[in-house]
Formats: structure tokens, C-alpha cells, sequence
């Protein structure tokens, strides 16, 4: 099934003015020229063009300050079309989350190594999904209840997934059949991944303007990039690793 894309306006400077910013959501494809046949798109090309459009107006105005029908002015399309394919605005918002997500979590697909595949996202997202990043952070500060979003973000489940068996292999090879002390295992490997996707969002939110206040204006990228992929390695290996007085405790009991 394939959707139509309205005929741009053709009253002037200002219908030249709509269909120029049209063109700019929508990855800069050419207005149809007068009297030729309308180009025509399928549905899975409609849908990316609303996600993208959705993605940016949020970034910049924020859940409550954005409307479906800015939405769909910035992605070439009609205000009922965004509804008839996402539903309302949680929906979309939902929606957006959630395409996100699952490319920064795919980045990493086949790793099993927790500081690694850390590694991959983090540098997925800095590069490709800064405006979600941001976005996150921002739906944070504006009090957006976390219900209100996919709920389910895949990237950070499975961090936590990798780092909660690093800590439990930690955690046995010093005491083992200690359940107490696996499941205690369980929440470290939890907190280290909050911790490091905090730092994480951090960056990607205010990172710019720390530099500047810290007077690396003139660091480039690459660089800031591998110092925040090497801070957030040392917190996770320096969070799991087992405690001084647990490895203390196992040793006197050994002997």
C-alpha cells in the first residue's frame, strides 16, 4: 500500500517557503514539478519520514511543546495520516524511543563482552542519534513519567544483562554457592549500568558546554570521544569488580 504526499503549495513566495522546508524534513527530495503526476512513496518511507520529523520537533520543543500537527507539517504529510499510522502523540513519542533504542542496542549485536559492546553504543548513539540522546535527557528535566515512554529500552537491558554476569562469575569465583552474595551481584551489575548510562547521557546532553568551560574548545571529537569511552570502561570494571573485604573474607576462609 503506498500513501500520497500533498501537492505543495503553489500561492507564492510563502507555498515556495512550505514546500522548501518540506524538503529539508524530508531528506531534501525536489518538489514535483507543475503539472507532473505527484511522486508517490511507500508506506515504510512515509513512516520514516513522520519518525525523523517526530525525533527533531520533540528534540527542539520538548513532549508538551510539540503537536502532531507540527509533526506533520515537518514531514511533508497530513495531520490525520500521522494519526491513522502512529495513533496519538504518546504513541509517536513511544515510537520514536523505541527506533532509537534498538540501533544503538544493535550496534553491538554478537558482542558478549560488557565494556565492548558499551563501547559500540556508546559511539552509535554520539554519532548517530545525538537529537534522541538529548531528548532523553530532556523528557528527564521536564518530568515526562518514565511510563510514558517505551518503558523497555533494549540497549540498557542488555548492558545489564552482560554486566550482571560479570558480576556473578566475580561474585562465585570468590564465594561460591552464596546466593546472598549472587544476588547481591545482580543489583551491582544494575547500578554500574545506570551509572555509566547516566555519564553517558550527560555527555551527550551538556558535553559541548563542559568542554567549553573546562577550555578543551580546541580537543577534537575522536578525542573527547575516546576519553568518555575510557571513563565509562573504568567505572564499570571498577564498579563489578569484587570487593576488597569479600576477597579478604574468601581467602581467610580458605586457609
Amino acid at each position: 500500500m503506498v500513501e500520497q504526499m500533498r501537492e505543495p503549495d503553489r500561492s507564492g513566495s510563502r507555498g515556495d517557503e512550505g514546500s522548501r522546508r518540506k524538503e529539508r524534513a524530508t531528506g531534501g527530495a525536489a518538489a514535483p514539478a507543475k503539472g507532473a503526476a505527484p511522486r508517490r512513496r511507500s508506506r515504510a518511507a512515509t513512516e520514516e519520514a513522520i519518525l525523523l520529523a517526530a525525533e527533531q520537533v520533540f528534540a527542539q520543543r520538548g513532549f508538551d511543546g510539540t503537536s502532531v500537527r507540527e509533526v506533520a507539517e515537518c514531514a511533508g504529510v497530513t495531520h490525520a495520516l500521522v494519526h491513522r499510522y502512529f495513533g496519538t502523540k504518546d504513541d509517536l513519542y513511544k515510537a520514536v524511543l523505541a527506533r532509537n533504542e534498538d540501533a544503538i542496542r544493535d550496534a553491538a549485536a554478537g558482542v558478549d563482552g560488557l565494556t565492548q559492546a558499551a563501547a559500540l553504543m556508546l559511539r552509535e548513539g554520539l554519532a548517530h542519534h545525538r537529537p534522541y540522546l538529548r531528548l532523553i535527557v530532556d523528557s528527564a528535566l521536564r518530568g515526562v513519567p518514565f511510563e510514558s515512554t517505551v518503558v523497555r529500552f533494549s540497549a540498557t537491558e542488555r548492558l545489564i544483562e552482560l554486566a550482571g554476569r560479570v558480576a556473578r562469575d566475580g561474585a562465585q569465583a570468590v564465594t561460591p554457592d552464596d546466593d546472598a552474595v549472587a544476588t547481591d551481584a545482580e543489583t551491582t551489575g544494575r547500578l554500574a549500568v545506570v551509572l555509566a548510562v547516566t555519564l553517558y547521557l550527560g555527555w551527550a546532553a551538556a558535553g559541548h558546554w563542559v568542554v567549553a568551560a573546562g577550555g578543551l574548545r580546541d580537543v577534537d571529537e575522536e578525542t573527547l570521544t575516546a576519553a568518555l569511552e575510557r571513563a565509562v570502561t573504568i567505572l564499570l570494571e571498577g564498579f563489578l569488580a569484587p570487593p576488597a573485604g569479600l576477597i579478604a573474607g574468601a581467602e581467610q576462609s580458605a586457609t
